[in-house]
């Protein structure tokens, strides 16, 4: 997802991990409500690890395209 919106908005990198991250939190908030399903941190840290290399992926591509 975070590579997607990469390709969408450009090189506002911190805007999209923000937003991303924003994203991921809200779902883990909601899951923690639902009885039938479980929030969990690690989850959030697997977010982060997934926008960072979603954004160096759309980082790498542009570079390589100058």
């Amino acid at each position: 997802m975070a590579l997607l919106y990469a390709w969408g908005y450009g090189n506002r990198y911190t805007r999209i991990a923000g937003w991303m991250l924003m994203v991921g939190i809200f779902i883990e908030a909601v899951q923690y409500f639902l009885p039938y399903r479980e929030a969990s941190v690690f989850d959030v840290f697997a977010d982060i690890v997934g926008i960072m290399a979603g954004v160096t992926i759309y980082h790498i591509s542009i570079e390589g395209k100058s």
